[in-house]
């Protein structure tokens, strides 16, 4: 894996923000290039890293949801690793760091890539608290005005999200840590 170089990646026409891996050095991954292979890679390192393993995931909002999942699915994987959402900020874990890139109504896409990130961080780290996620990720789209977030039963309540974790984890055949 090559050290980070401060470019962009473009993909037809698209302009794609890699994730970026802090281990012993800096590792720059394109989610378009996340194959089995590279995740076994992306693994090993982390595994072998003398300090613990933190992503950067200020791009996930412009990833397409494949990408998308299989960052998260890939991030889930590794027992040690943070998530920070910009360079300067302190790390946290997954779920907490996709809330807080989660977005308002003035980027509808942005916003529902956001909501549908959280659900999947969510069932990834927290399968057995789809309750108290679905809370979480409710608040946090009030907290943006997100005011519709009161009515959809994908995050309404704790009834309506958890079923959408839940029924996501199922899916997903998310295995419990």
């Amino acid at each position: 894996m090559s050290s980070i170089t401060n470019r962009l990646h473009e993909v037809n026409g698209h302009v794609h923000i890699p994730l970026i891996l802090r281990t012993d050095s800096r590792h720059q991954i394109y989610p378009s290039e996340l194959n089995d292979d590279r995740r076994q890679e992306i693994q090993r390192l982390c595994a072998e890293s003398t300090v613990r393993p933190v992503f950067l995931i200020n791009g996930l909002l412009t990833w397409t949801d494949e990408e998308r999942w299989m960052v998260l699915k890939l991030i889930a994987t590794i027992p040690n690793a943070s998530v920070t959402v910009a360079e300067a900020a302190d790390p946290t874990d997954l779920l907490g760091a996709v809330v807080e890139l989660m977005v308002g109504t003035s980027d509808p896409d942005h916003c529902g890539r956001g909501h549908r990130a959280a659900v999947q961080a969510a069932a990834l780290t927290h399968p057995t608290e789809a309750a108290v996620c679905a809370s979480r990720i409710s608040d946090r789209l009030r907290e943006l005005g997100v005011s519709g977030a009161r009515d959809d039963p994908s995050v309404s309540g704790r009834q309506g999200g958890a079923a959408a974790v839940l029924r996501l984890t199922k899916r997903n055949h998310v295995v419990l840590k």
